[in-house]
């Protein structure tokens, strides 16, 4: 069984946008965290991307706010954070890239981080 090609150029653009990453505050930054929300919500508009597209940001969104998790951990934060579902996830983050076209998915993955604190 094939590819469809707009499933194979999919593949390949999330490869190549993960593997350039961008260079964020505080060290590098890959994966989907570093696509804008404007190429984000581009995507999701488009139905043969947007449940791969929704699948990637999400588990990128919660491993990220895991990470986070550990970190406040090791700090000596006693109160984890509870990590919405990924329905939720994604909500939040169509919203947040509505609302700021020109931000990145990781900077409404900090948003949500402090909105769950």
């Amino acid at each position: 069984m094939t590819m469809p090609r707009s499933k194979l150029l999919l593949v390949a653009l999330v490869l190549f946008l993960g593997a350039t990453g961008i260079r964020a505050q505080q060290g590098t930054l890959t994966g989907a965290g570093s696509f804008s929300c404007g190429a984000y919500l581009a995507s999701r508009s488009n139905t043969v991307e947007s449940d791969l597209l929704s699948d990637m940001v999400g588990q990128w969104v919660q491993g990220f706010l895991s990470g986070m998790n550990v970190q406040a951990q090791l700090r000596g934060d006693k109160t984890l954070r509870v990590i919405p579902d990924h329905a939720s996830l994604i909500a939040y983050m169509d919203k947040y890239c509505r609302d700021n076209p020109l931000h990145r998915v990781y900077q409404g993955t900090l948003s949500l981080y402090k909105e769950i604190q």
